[in-house]
């Protein structure tokens, strides 16, 4: 697909691809605006140390909501495997940021993956770039970037053999490091990317050039939820209140309780022979006496079918634990964020601050308010470990 933008005129430019050429290590392309009949130049920023089948991988398009440097480079994992590279597309606007290929093998592969990546977001390949930004078309040190934005990250992906064939199964892995995908170009200028946030918050903090990212794919049937999908694949990456995203997020435990409810139920659904039994000795008792003791016997059937998940702190509890194996310990930061909202409250499990976090929130705001008047901030904080608890219940759901 041909790349598109807008000239500093407001008129829509289409560039298609005319040549790409590599002489002497060096690659350059000649991008044809059909219309006005000019050729533009754009130079690939890195020396090209040998031939690559632009063919054999497929690229996606990301940011980071807590922004991306020039050496958040990484390699993709999935299952010990590696499926592909992971950088930000703003690397190809300064080649003194990243090690000369000399240095080791890796690098030097990294260096492969630059320049098929490179390619494909010459052509267009996702039909994805940024078509609304204004380039300066005159400039005569033109850049792949300028079709996209500093804050594009691009994840190549190998293929075949370890090909992704849907990439919404992996989304909310890549969620946890950050990364959320781009689906249109208003994506561009619409997710929202946390500014002035202390970089111990960055997920990526503590990784350096070529660390592995282990991304996990949900195999559970949830991902065919469409509230799923649309969660990661939109709904979190665009600018939300503090209270609105925490109730965002505590859908998706809403719509697995809800599950879960029901597949108790469908377990220990009471209507049996033994019920039937029941019933028509109901209906024929001459006793009324008898008649009690079969409807409190009845009565103690259909109870039990759903005694266990009645009351929705139950069935937090299934989901957090026997579902999802989910522990305090690994969520202090959701126990300590929340401590001004429960008053210091001590519990054991970490469905219980979840669950309780929840009730004051939506039950208790209006005093929250009052008692707390930095409320959003501590909403906010929360989200931060929250999204993290979410994010963890649906990777790790059977």
């Amino acid at each position: 697909m041909p790349l598109k933008c807008l000239d500093k005129r407001g008129n829509t430019i289409t560039l298609t691809l005319k040549d790409w050429s590599i002489d002497n290590a060096l690659a350059t392309a000649l991008l044809y605006d059909e219309i006005n009949d000019i050729d533009y130049t754009l130079n690939y920023p890195f020396p090209v140390l040998e031939s690559e089948d632009y063919n054999n991988s497929k690229l996606f398009l990301f940011k980071n909501r807590f922004g991306s440097k020039e050496d958040h480079c990484f390699e993709i994992n999935v299952n010990k495997k590696r499926h592909g590279i992971i950088f930000p597309v703003k690397v190809f606007l300064d080649p003194t940021t990243t090690p000369p290929p000399t240095t080791s093998a890796s690098i030097k592969a990294l260096y492969g993956y630059f320049h098929v990546a490179f390619y494909q977001l010459l052509t267009g390949a996702n039909d994805l770039n940024n078509t609304t930004k204004v380039v300066d078309l005159d400039n005569n040190a033109l850049s792949i970037v300028d079709f996209y934005d500093e804050e594009t990250v691009v994840f190549l992906n190998y293929s075949p053999p370890n090909n992704i064939n849907n990439i919404e199964n992996y989304l909310p892995s890549f969620f946890s490091f950050g990364y959320v995908p781009i689906n249109k170009t208003t994506d561009y200028n619409e997710i929202h990317i946390y500014q002035h946030l202390s970089s111990d918050k960055h997920p990526l903090y503590e990784k350096n050039l070529l660390d592995k990212l282990s991304i996990k794919e949900v195999t559970s049937l949830i991902i065919q939820e469409k509230y799923i999908i649309q969660i990661f694949s939109s709904t979190l990456k665009f600018t939300l209140t503090p209270y609105s995203r925490f109730l965002l997020l505590y859908q998706v435990i809403e719509l697995l309780i809800n599950k879960l409810a029901l597949e108790y139920y469908s377990i220990n659904n009471p209507f049996n022979p033994d019920l039937n039994l029941l019933i028509d000795a109901s209906n024929t008792s001459n006793s009324f006496f008898d008649l009690k003791n079969f409807l409190t016997d009845i009565k103690k059937k259909i109870d039990h079918s759903t005694e266990n998940v009645s009351a929705e702190i139950k069935r937090i509890n299934k989901l957090f634990i026997d579902k999802c194996s989910l522990q305090k310990i690994d969520y202090l930061d959701f126990v300590n964020s929340t401590n001004l909202i429960l008053e210091n409250k001590d519990y054991e499990f970490i469905h219980e601050y979840v669950y309780y976090t929840r009730n004051k929130i939506v039950h208790d705001y209006h005093t929250l308010s009052i008692t707390i008047p930095e409320i959003d901030n501590v909403i906010a904080e929360a989200n931060f470990s929250f999204e993290k608890i979410i994010t963890d219940i649906v990777i790790s759901h059977p």
